[in-house]
């Protein structure tokens, strides 16, 4: 994909402690942009880092394999740029630095560590304009960090970042495999203490909780059974239209070329990515225990892309 017109085509890569994310965008001569490809993978690279400090050699291998595999298709696409950020996994691991010079090294994509401060920024300017609200607190939970923002007049106020996630407080409370009562009280003790040394939650109170992210389109999918809310009631995504309808709406749509993306398993190097159609909910590819072979993709525009090093199954040619 090259130059025409001014437009620019772009890939970005979030390298997550849970996921590793890869957009591929046309930015239309600076005025707009579209969403060509989009692919997810749950890698964990965040898995055991509470534990040791570092990123485990499995984990590490998996991202630069999920990487690599990622960079040929944005070879594949001919993009005219290609930039890479870490977020909460590789800024606290000790290893963070190794792993970043394993990637430039076997992949060639250099990437950027990002500080909390700034990921918060990115989750606000993503989101503010998919939502129609005026004053609300954002929330992002991830793997290694939960991020915050103050929204007053539809204007960032203030940001945090907090130095644990959902699978820093799992492994912390012993909540990977079997939840108890006693552990969700310790849970709630912890992050009570937590919230109480910041004055941004002080600022928020009586404002709506605004949730983006996996972990929080799972809880408005997947609400517990005895707390289901009627479509009418449910709180409202970012990407969902009013009204919600039983369902997370997710961005992506059509391409350029106004043509619905294929869908179809698609068998990479690890396993298989799976293209998700525009529009809807298939599954929770965001969920932090989806095994590691399991790839999401979303599509939004080309149809039948060959990638080098992936074959299809069950799609047509």
């Amino acid at each position: 994909m090259r130059n025409e017109n001014g437009n620019q085509s772009i890939g970005v890569i979030d390298i997550g402690s849970n996921s590793v994310h890869l957009v591929v965008g046309m930015y239309h001569a600076g005025e707009y942009y579209s969403i060509v490809d989009d692919v997810k993978v749950n890698v964990r690279l965040c898995e055991g880092l509470s534990e040791t400090g570092m990123l485990s050699e499995e984990r590490m291998a998996l991202g630069v394999e999920t990487l690599g595999m990622f960079k040929r298709m944005c070879d594949t696409y001919q993009l005219d740029q290609i930039r890479a950020v870490a977020t909460a996994a590789v800024r606290k691991a000790d290893n963070g630095g190794e792993f970043c010079r394993r990637v430039a090294d076997e992949v060639g994509i250099q990437i950027e560590i990002i500080p909390g401060e700034m990921e918060a920024t990115y989750d606000y300017l993503g989101t503010i304009n998919t939502i129609a609200i005026q004053d609300a607190l954002m929330m992002d939970i991830g793997g290694g960090s939960a991020e915050f923002v103050l929204i007053k007049d539809r204007q960032k106020l203030d940001a945090i970042s907090l130095p644990f996630g959902s699978i820093d407080l799992a492994e912390k409370f012993g909540l990977k495999d079997h939840i108890t009562p006693e552990a969700l009280d310790r849970l709630d003790a912890f992050l009570e203490g937590a919230f109480s040394q910041y004055p941004i939650f002080r600022k928020a109170k009586g404002l709506p909780l605004l949730g983006v992210g996996g972990t929080i389109r799972n809880i408005g999918r997947n609400p517990p059974a005895h707390d289901r809310l009627s479509p009418g009631n449910r709180p409202q995504l970012p990407h969902e239209p009013p009204g919600g309808g039983g369902g997370v709406r997710f961005g992506g749509g059509h391409g350029p070329g106004g043509a619905p993306g294929a869908q179809g398993p698609v068998q990479g190097a690890h396993g298989h990515l799976h293209r998700r159609q525009p529009g809807g909910a298939q599954g929770d590819e965001d969920h932090p225990q989806r095994p590691d072979h399991h790839f999401r993709r979303r599509p939004a525009g080309r149809r039948g892309l060959r990638i080098p090093g992936l074959r299809r199954r069950g799609a047509g040619p």
